[in-house]
């Protein structure tokens, strides 16, 4: 009788326990299915485990296919993002180790970038305040950069010329140290011709707000100078100091012809014109190594698109130029916030994520990740997703409230590899940071 009485009481505690609910286990969260487009975006990504700088070889050997590239530009969606400068870090020491990489062109004055290669050269002089004494632009004065450029000179310790890394500017936006390195290095191969180039070009520093022409004809003497003079300048110094005479007087004339268009038209005429510029001085460099290169500018200059630089490099180099693009979805950017007129450090987060296929890119299963451009575009549904919204990306400064219409739509044909790093950290920069 009593195991009975036993056994009927565990049977009605047991009945008990499981009728009870524990309010603090939570309930199951719903299980949201992949959308198609989340499933193959998947399906064709190598996840990036690592942050930039750490990232091995092996993770990167999925890049390998660009080896055989005369150029390779590498893009940003921003140029104020920590992540971007750092992943083009690595990727450049990537390609100089395994691609035989030697020169870095950038989105710099051509005279501007001799100040910093002779830092990677030498190893002379503070690079932190010689960045923040020399560095035109804001979007280039960072600790990442300064990482980059501390490589660079590292790298090339004990080692000869022809092994040396290099970095050299293609831009055409300013006179600033063009015209000053230009007259002083034709003074120390010919004082007269030096002295009537200052001259000729003098004035153009002395030129304050907008420049609508006026000195198109000196610019054009001086080259003509320059060119008419070569067996002279040759004999006087050597025939790589007449290129580097010759170039400098045509990034002159390309920075007047260019700030003329800017001040005098819409600033997508001018745009184009330097972009033209930018590939041309690009095809310059790329005639003084035997070795490929590597492009680093905004996205819009890299991509394969329109009047845009890549473009232009691209109808001269065909399948030997190539590009790697980047995307983010949320965090903080260095930019100018136009409305305000002010550089700092903004957040972006539902402005990228609800209007733009970057909310596609941050849903995939790894926050970082690397894809090709081809295989994305391959899948008739991420296709048609891409063509639905436009892709989000900023130059120096971006309006508040974003405008729809300011922003491209990604094609297939823009980029070789898109590299996503879902979280932008803003960029450490020298004049935000004391």
């Amino acid at each position: 009788m009593k195991k009975n009485v036993v056994l009927l009481l565990c049977l009605i505690f047991t009945a008990c326990r499981e009728k009870t609910v524990d309010p603090i286990t939570p309930s199951p969260t719903p299980i949201i299915q992949e959308t198609k487009e989340q499933a193959k975006l998947n399906s064709i990504i190598t996840p990036l485990k690592q942050s930039a700088l750490d990232l091995t070889d092996d993770e990167l050997k999925v890049l390998d296919e660009l080896k055989s590239a005369s150029i390779i530009g590498l893009g940003e969606a921003t140029h104020g993002t920590k992540e971007f400068f750092d992943m083009k870090h690595r990727l450049f020491k990537y390609f100089v180790e395994h691609f035989n990489h030697k020169y870095f062109a950038f989105e710099m004055d051509y005279a501007e970038s001799l100040i910093f290669d002779e830092y990677v050269q030498t190893g002379k002089g503070d690079i932190v305040q010689l960045m923040k004494d020399k560095m035109y632009f804001w979007t280039w004065n960072t600790v990442e950069v300064k990482n980059l450029l501390e490589w660079m000179k590292n790298y090339n310790q004990g080692k000869a010329e022809a092994n040396r890394v290099h970095i050299f500017g293609i831009d055409c936006q300013t006179f600033k140290y063009n015209v000053p390195e230009f007259v002083k290095r034709m003074r120390l191969i010919d004082l007269s011709i030096g002295n009537n180039v200052d001259l000729l070009l003098k004035p153009l520093l002395d030129i304050t707000g907008e420049y609508k022409g006026g000195y198109g004809n000196n610019v054009v003497e001086v080259a003509s100078l320059v060119s008419t003079n070569k067996d002279l300048i040759v004999s006087k110094s050597s025939l790589k100091e007449y290129q580097v005479l010759e170039h400098l007087a045509n990034v002159v004339v390309q920075t007047e012809d260019y700030l003329k268009m800017y001040y005098t038209n819409s600033s997508y005429i001018s745009g184009n014109v330097r972009d033209k510029y930018m590939a041309d001085n690009v095809d310059w460099l790329k005639n003084q190594t035997p070795n490929p290169m590597s492009v680093w500018a905004h996205n819009l200059h890299v991509a394969n698109e329109g009047n845009n630089m890549g473009k232009n490099i691209n109808q001269t180099y065909q399948e030997k130029y190539r590009t790697i693009g980047f995307s983010f979805a949320e965090g903080s950017v260095t930019a100018v916030n136009v409305n305000q007129k002010k550089l700092a450090y903004n957040v972006f987060d539902s402005d990228v994520k609800e209007k733009y296929i970057n909310q596609l890119f941050s849903q995939a299963s790894s926050p970082n990740y690397i894809v090709k451009m081809a295989d994305m575009f391959a899948d008739e549904s991420l296709k048609t997703y891409f063509m639905s919204k436009p892709f989000f990306q900023i130059g120096a400064g971006f309006y508040s409230p974003f405008e729809l219409t300011n922003f491209t739509t990604l094609k297939a044909y823009n980029f070789t590899y898109l590299i996503h790093l879902n979280t932008s950290t803003h960029s450490s920069n020298y004049l935000l940071t004391p």
